[in-house]
Order: C-alpha cells, then structure tokens, then sequence
C-alpha cells in the first residue's frame, strides 16, 4: 500500500518482487507466439537513479517467501529494462516468458496453472512502485500476446 492506494512495489534488496498473474486459457493451446509485452506504469521511484527491472517467469510458490535468488521458485528471465528518468509506461518483451507457458501444455484450470510474471529490480537500494487493479485512476498492467495457430 503506497500514498493510500493499492500498489505493487519492488524493492531492490532482491527481496521483493511484483507478482502479476494472468489467466493461460485465453491462450490457446499449442499456438506459436510471435510477440508478447508486457506494459506497466512506474509511478513512483526512490533512492538513486541506475535501477533495472528484469521480468521472469514463476512457478506456484508462497508470495511471502520468494526472492531473486530464489531458484528454481523463478526461471526464464527476459532482458533487463533501465528504469527510465521519467517515470510513465513501460514496455517489457515477454515473448519468450509467455512461450514458457504455452510449451507447458494444460490450459489455466486451477490457481497453479495461471501463468505467473514476477517484475524484480537490481541496482541501487530503494524502490519502485506501480500502479495496480485496485490503484485510484490507476493503469494497471497489461499483457498484450500476438500468436498464430499451430500448422
């Protein structure tokens, strides 16, 4: 909870990382991913400037407990992102996180089968902060999948 609103913070301690889950039966089965992304808004950012963010893909496991460094509760990292000077909407490319899931088979039908993005940030101590589904006036995260179906 950051300034009275419902927010997801990452800190860079390696110790907290932004859980975000999305429902894997939207996505058909055994199609070929050519594009995924992942959008978010950083509205708030402390401590110096030089922080990355780095999306990885999770497997289910306790939210209390999960870190960094903690494989294989995470796998599959995609590229790192800077942290812009001007906080906004960023851009993640997700594709080959999202092809994890697809090449996992079985369709989301129970909470551990939901495919799962953790955002993590390395570099100076301090944190960032993004808007979530229940922020006021919020953008929340959006993942947007461009596939086509199987030959």
């Amino acid at each position: 909870n950051f300034d009275a609103h419902a927010a997801l913070v990452v800190r860079t301690s390696g110790l907290d990382n932004a859980l975000l889950t999305f429902d894997r039966s939207a996505l058909p089965e055994g199609v070929e991913i050519m594009d995924a992304e992942l959008t978010i808004n950083a509205t708030f950012e402390s401590g110096a400037w030089g922080k990355e963010l780095t999306v990885l893909n999770t497997e289910a496991f306790d939210s209390t407990t999960v870190t960094y460094d903690d494989a294989p509760a995470v796998y599959n990292p995609g590229e790192s992102v800077a942290v812009p000077n001007e906080l906004g909407m960023m851009t993640f490319n997700v594709t080959d996180n999202v092809a994890a899931w697809d090449a996992m088979g079985a369709q989301a039908t129970t909470a551990e089968q939901m495919g799962q993005l953790a955002i993590s940030a390395t570099g100076p101590f301090g944190r960032v902060v993004f808007d979530s589904l229940e922020s006021y006036e919020g953008k929340p995260a959006m993942l947007t999948v461009t596939y086509r179906p199987a030959e």
